[in-house]
This record gives structure tokens, C-alpha cells and sequence, in this order.
């Protein structure tokens, strides 16, 4: 079903529903060594869901008519807030329920990492990490940028192509940790 043809609120609660899933996925930690790789950026996803953020969201779709989407969220590391239609809803999963659902999809996907490079995003240095995931909610290829001084995400993009739809939803996320404060 293409998103965007959706009610706003049913969108907004697939959004929520697909980031969680894309930060279970994308830090589903698989047991063999070989997945050493991964590691900084599946330490750098458990930092994230523990630290108090505030992020900015952009997704888009391959689907033909399909307009670009902004949504916000914050974590305060206790609850998740998301900007919706101009009002602040919170979210009924908590931060200790992303990390659960984390250790069960660990046992489920497939995942490769690999450096990139080092480079500066917004002024905070950083390296750039690909991901490759492959579990039950499709797969995703993705970028995510790592401050090398505090190891949590700066910049994150994804392309999700779910099982059973059509197209690619790309997701394109800043993270802010300064002022990450629930919303008034």
C-alpha cells in the first residue's frame, strides 16, 4: 500500500512503525564473528535509543505520485514523541522495547557493514558506515554517519524496499542531541 494515499494518521503511525522496525533491523546484531563490522554501528543504534534526541525525518517513495513527507520525532530516553499535523503525539513503544525487539531480530536478519571513509558532517567529524540488511521486514541498504568523538549517528539514509510492495521508501534522518527536550 502506498503510504502517502493513506489517512495522515495511519501514515503517521506507519512511520513510527517502520523507523522502529529500520532501527530493529538495522541494529539486529547477528552472533558470528564475522559480523565485526557492524559493530560500531550497531553500538552506535544502542547509544541512539538511549540518548535523548531530536530527529528530523524526510521520506519519499518510488511510488508514481508520491510526494516527499517531514516528520519529526524526539526521544528523551524515556518516551518518543512524534510531530504530527502540527501536534506532538507520544508513542506507546519505549526505548527499553526498541532494545528488546532488537534481541529478537537479532536472530532473524542479515546484515553487512562496511567503512567508508572519514568526513565532516555539519561540522562534526565522522565516519561512514554502508549497511545491508536482510530480515523479515524486506531488506535495506543504507548510509549512516558516526561522530567519531561521542560514536552516536549524525546523518542516516535508507532505502527500504518491504516484502510485498512495489518501490523503495527512502528515509533520510539528522539527528540532534543538544536541547532534546519533550516537546511543549
Amino acid at each position: 500500500m502506498n503510504t502517502y494515499m493513506e489517512p495522515r494518521s495511519a501514515r503517521a503511525g506507519r512511520i513510527l512503525a517502520l523507523c522502529l522496525a529500520l532501527l530493529a533491523s538495522v541494529s539486529a546484531r547477528a552472533v558470528l564473528a564475522a559480523d565485526a563490522p557492524c559493530k560500531p554501528v550497531f553500538d552506535a543504534i544502542t547509544r541512539l535509543v538511549k540518548t535523548p534526541n531530536h530527529q528530523y525525518l524526510t521520506q519519499s517513495s518510488d511510488a508514481p505520485g508520491s510526494l516527499p513527507h517531514a516528520s519529526e520525532m524526539i526521544f528523551t530516553g524515556k518516551t518518543t514523541y512524534i510531530l504530527h499535523d502540527g501536534k506532538w503525539q507520544t508513542s506507546p513503544t519505549t526505548p527499553e522495547e526498541t532494545l528488546q525487539r532488537d534481541e529478537e531480530n537479532r536472530k532473524n536478519s542479515k546484515m553487512s557493514c562496511g567503512l567508508v571513509r572519514s568526513e565532516s558532517v555539519d561540522g562534526v567529524s565522522t565516519s561512514l558506515y554502508t549497511v545491508h540488511s536482510e530480515s523479515e521486514f524486506g531488506r535495506s541498504d543504507g548510509q549512516i554517519w558516526i561522530s567519531k568523538a561521542d560514536a552516536l549517528p549524525v546523518h542516516q539514509k535508507i532505502d527500504l524496499a518491504a516484502d510485498g510492495t512495489t518501490g523503495k521508501t527512502h528515509i533520510e534522518t539528522r539527528f540532534v542531541y543538544s536541547g532534546a527536550a519533550p516537546p511543549v
